[in-house]
């Protein structure tokens, strides 16, 4: 009698772990943790509930939690390949990417098939800047998954942040073949033109974007500054405008808008949109400088004089500002927007 109710324990408490999983997987959270907190209540040696309880934090963005919840389903099972991949993207989400990598390699070893630990350790190696390794991982996903355009698109991120435009858009143009509305992939390939100066180009792969996800806020700050770097003012300032309804605090569209309206002429509109970018951002020297040289072209030049010092300044103490929305033309913002793992 003892051991059927045992049995009858141990099944309910593996059914409330696998109900926690498809609801974390389903985006339920909350109730998830609800049904492996009962699970592990009924049987506090359930590893693959604690991995449960892992990757349930990991949703939530609680990385602490999650590798706390790993650390005690590894202590109750060594083997569970699942908890290092769940430790390992944990760690990685908080930067500390050479214990990430020491992870997922340890998942690795213990599942080769693994493609998750293989694309979360890819993109720990990308943070790292190690991008022939992070390549190297992507291609054995790819290899084990060749239909998954999610990572063609990471791979073609590794490359694009090694500065090889041509191999990133061919992994772009093979994800949006298997998935035709990726809109981030349709906005990278747009970056990787950009910055081959395929601006006409560039802009139609932000459009094809902006048409799956029209209120994204990137998609129209990439074309922006498509626009602007071809020397379509108009559309400059129509798109960065876009942004800044979508995205109210985008000191980036307020100091594209401004470099546009400099252009144009209206030298009142740009020392008002660079003086908003500046309360937004007051560290970033391009908007002082835009600003400076809008007074200059006024004719006001202790205010130019003022600003331009205070540019120079800025400049001379931090490297070049990486804007809050991507840049197709700089590849320092080239990490900026990337697909998530």
């Amino acid at each position: 009698m003892c051991t059927i109710c045992e049995s009858s324990v141990s099944d309910l408490a593996v059914a409330y772990s696998n109900r926690g999983l498809s609801r974390a997987k389903n985006g339920n959270n909350d109730i998830a943790l609800a049904d492996i907190e009962q699970a592990i209540h009924l049987n506090p040696e359930n590893a693959t509930a604690y991995n449960n309880r892992a990757f349930t934090y990991l949703n939530t963005g609680e990385n602490d939690l999650a590798i706390e919840a790993a650390d005690q389903a590894l202590s109750l099972d060594r083997q569970q390949a699942t908890a290092y991949n769940n430790r390992g993207l944990a760690y990685s989400n908080k930067g500390d990417y050479d214990r990430a990598i020491a992870d997922l390699s340890l998942a690795l070893s213990l599942d080769p098939q693994l493609v998750v630990a293989y694309d979360n350790r890819g993109y720990a190696y990308r943070m790292k800047g190690d991008y022939d390794r992070a390549i190297a991982d992507y291609d054995e996903a790819i290899r084990l998954q060749s239909g998954d355009a999610e990572l063609y698109n990471k791979r073609g991120n590794v490359h694009y942040a090694k500065g090889d435009d041509n191999l990133a858009l061919l992994d772009y143009n093979r994800a949006i073949k298997l998935k035709p509305d990726f809109a981030v992939s349709f906005s990278n390939a747009g970056n990787a033109r950009a910055n081959r100066g395929e601006y006409d180009r560039a802009i139609a792969d932000y459009t094809k974007a902006i048409s799956f996800e029209p209120k994204n806020a990137q998609y129209y700050a990439q074309r922006s500054q498509a626009h602007y770097a071809k020397g379509d003012y108009e559309h400059a300032i129509a798109d960065a405008t876009r942004v800044i309804e979508l995205d109210p605090p985008n000191a980036a569209a307020f100091n594209t808008r401004s470099s546009s309206f400099i252009f144009r002429g209206d030298y009142e509109r740009a020392i008002a949109d660079a003086t908003r970018a500046i309360e937004l951002s007051p560290d970033s020297g391009s908007d002082f400088n835009n600003r400076g040289r809008a007074y200059l072209e006024k004719g006001e030049f202790s205010l130019a004089i003022r600003d331009l010092t205070r540019a120079v300044e800025l400049s001379r103490k931090l490297p070049i500002r990486i804007a809050t929305v991507a840049s197709p033309i700089s590849r320092p913002a080239r990490s900026i927007w990337l697909a998530p793992i």
